[in-house]
C-alpha cells in the first residue's frame, strides 16, 4: 500500500502542505520581528542625534532599569541634551530628599582653576556660558561641571554634602554645608577651602548671601548667619519650642529688604533682624488658618521657603493652605484652604502669578486678586507627586519625586513635555538660558532643553 506523496512516514500530501504553510509562516514572523527591531534601533538613535521623535516619546526609566525602551503615548519628550551617572549603588534604593542637594547653575562664573567653557560662536555657547555646581549624594566632594556635562573640577569635602549650595558673588566664596554639621566656604576659582565652622544641626534647604553675610537653615529649628569671608558666626536663632510634625519639606531661607524670612514646625512664619538676628515680625499662619482644628491635626508645620514679591511674603504648609503676608508686619493679606499639600512656590513677577506644587497637583494663582478670583488654573497628571517648582522660558518645571520631570506651560497650565527617570526627582531644577540640569534620586544627572 502506497502513500501519497514522498513525504515523512504517515503523512499524506494534505498534511505536508499544512507543515509547509505553518513553516512559512514562522518565517515570515521571524523576518517581520528582525525588520521590526532594526526600525526600534534606528528610531532609538534617532531619538538620541536628533531630539524627540515626532509621535512618541521615550522614558528613561526603563532605559536605566533594564536597559530597554519603553514608550509612552502622551506628550512629548523633553529633549535630554546629555546625562551622567553619578557612581552611586543603585542598590540602596530610593534616596531620602536630604540626601540630595539642588544643582547650583552659577551664570558666567568660572569653576576651580578656571574651568569655565570658553566663549564660542555657537549661540546656545554663549547662553549657557557658566559652571554647575553639585553636591555629590553618596560621596564627600562636590563637583563641577561646564553646559556640555563635562566635570571640570572636583573638591574634597570632610563628610557628605548636605543642604543647597550657596554663592557668594561677591567674595567668590562657595558654601556646602556637610552631614557632620559643618559649614565651608570654597574659594571658587582655586578650590581652595577657606574656612571650615562647626554649625548646630544639619544644614537643610535652600541659603541665601548679600553683602558678604550667609543665612541658612539647620535642623532643631536654627537659623545661621555667617561671615561669608571669615566664616564667623554672626548670630543664631532657634525657634522653641518646635511642638508640630512635618510633613514634607525643610524650607529656607529668603531675603527682603533688612529681614530674614522663614517658616518653622509650629506653623509660625518669622522675620529676623538681617544684623542682629532679632524677630521683627512672626505670624501664626496655623493659627489664622480657621478652618484647622489643632487638636486634629498635627501637621501645622510651614513646608515651603517664603517667596517675596508682588507685595507679599507667600508662604503655604502641607496642611495649612497657602497665605499671602504683608513683608514688613506680617499681616495676612490673603489665605486660600483650597491649597493644600504644598510643599513648594514659584513665584512669576512678570505674569503677576504664584504657582503652588504638592500632592493635590499644581496651582497657579494671581497675587494680588482676593480669595474667589485667586486660582487662575489646577493640573493634575498620572502618577504625579510634585516636590519643587521653577520657571524656564515659558514653562514652569516640575520635579516630580514619583516621576521625573514634567514641563507645564505657566500661562495656559497645560503639560508641555516631560521626561522620566528610574527614582524620580526630588530637588528643583538648576536653570540656565537655554538648558535645565536636573539630578534625579539615583543620581543621574541631565541637562534638558528648555521648550
Amino acid at each position: 500500500m502506497s502513500s501519497k506523496g514522498s513525504g515523512p512516514r504517515g503523512f499524506g500530501q494534505d498534511q505536508l502542505e499544512a507543515v509547509c504553510r505553518i513553516e512559512a509562516r514562522y518565517w515570515e514572523r521571524a523576518l517581520a520581528f528582525v525588520l521590526l527591531s532594526v526600525w526600534c534601533c534606528a528610531g532609538c538613535a534617532r531619538w538620541r542625534d536628533k531630539g524627540t521623535l515626532s509621535d512618541k516619546s521615550l522614558a528613561l526609566s526603563a532605559q536605566l532599569a533594564d536597559g530597554k525602551p519603553q514608550w509612552l503615548a502622551q506628550s512629548r519628550a523633553l529633549q535630554v541634551v546629555w546625562s551622567r551617572q553619578l557612581e552611586v549603588p543603585l542598590e540602596r534604593g530610593r534616596y531620602e530628599p536630604l540626601m540630595l542637594a539642588a544643582p547650583l547653575w552659577l551664570r558666567d562664573s568660572a569653576g576651580p582653576s578656571g574651568g569655565m567653557v570658553q566663549a564660542s560662536p555657537n549661540r546656545d555657547t554663549k547662553e549657557d556660558q557658566g559652571v554647575l555646581v553639585l553636591s555629590h549624594p553618596t560621596k564627600p566632594v562636590v563637583l563641577f561641571f561646564d553646559h556640555r556635562g563635562k566635570e571640570i573640577g572636583r573638591i574634597a569635602l570632610p563628610s557628605i554634602g548636605a543642604g543647597h549650595p550657596v554663592y557668594c558673588r561677591a567674595k567668590d566664596v562657595l558654601f556646602v554645608g556637610t552631614e557632620d554639621s559643618h559649614a565651608l566656604g570654597i574659594k571658587l576659582d582655586t578650590g581652595e577651602v577657606l574656612w571650615q565652622t562647626t554649625v548646630t544641626g544639619l544644614p537643610v534647604g535652600e541659603g541665601a548671601c548679600e553683602s558678604n553675610r550667609l543665612y541658612f537653615r539647620s535642623t532643631g529649628g536654627h537659623v545661621n548667619a555667617l561671615d561669608a569671608a571669615s566664616g564667623e558666626l554672626l548670630w543664631r536663632y532657634r525657634r522653641r519650642p518646635e511642638d508640630g510634625l512635618s510633613t514634607s519639606g525643610s524650607p529656607g531661607v529668603t531675603l527682603d529688604d533688612d529681614r530674614v524670612l522663614t517658616g518653622f514646625a509650629d506653623g509660625f512664619v518669622v522675620a529676623l533682624d538681617r544684623s542682629s538676628g532679632e524677630v521683627r515680625w512672626e505670624r501664626d499662619a496655623a493659627l489664622e488658618a480657621s478652618s484647622l482644628d489643632r487638636s486634629s491635626t498635627p501637621f501645622l508645620d510651614v513646608d515651603t521657603t517664603p517667596r517675596v514679591g508682588l507685595g507679599s511674603v507667600l508662604v503655604a504648609g502641607f496642611s495649612i493652605g497657602a497665605f499671602a503676608l504683608g513683608p514688613y508686619s506680617g499681616s495676612v493679606k490673603w489665605f486660600d484652604n483650597r491649597i493644600i499639600g504644598v510643599v513648594d512656590i514659584a513665584l512669576d513677577v512678570q505674569l503677576g502669578s504664584a504657582y503652588w506644587a504638592g500632592t493635590f497637583g499644581v496651582f497657579a494663582s494671581s497675587g494680588r486678586k482676593h480669595h474667589d478670583e485667586s486660582i487662575l488654573w489646577h493640573l493634575r497628571y498620572e502618577a504625579q507627586s510634585p516636590s519643587a517648582l521653577r520657571i524656564a522660558g515659558d514653562s514652569l518645571f516640575v520635579s516630580d519625586s514619583r516621576w521625573g520631570v514634567v514641563a507645564i506651560d505657566r500661562k495656559r497650565g497645560e503639560m508641555v513635555s516631560y521626561v522620566s527617570t528610574a527614582h524620580g526627582v526630588t530637588q528643583p531644577v538648576a536653570v540656565a538660558d537655554t538648558l535645565a540640569f536636573a539630578i534625579s534620586n539615583a543620581g543621574l544627572l541631565l541637562a534638558l532643553r528648555v521648550p
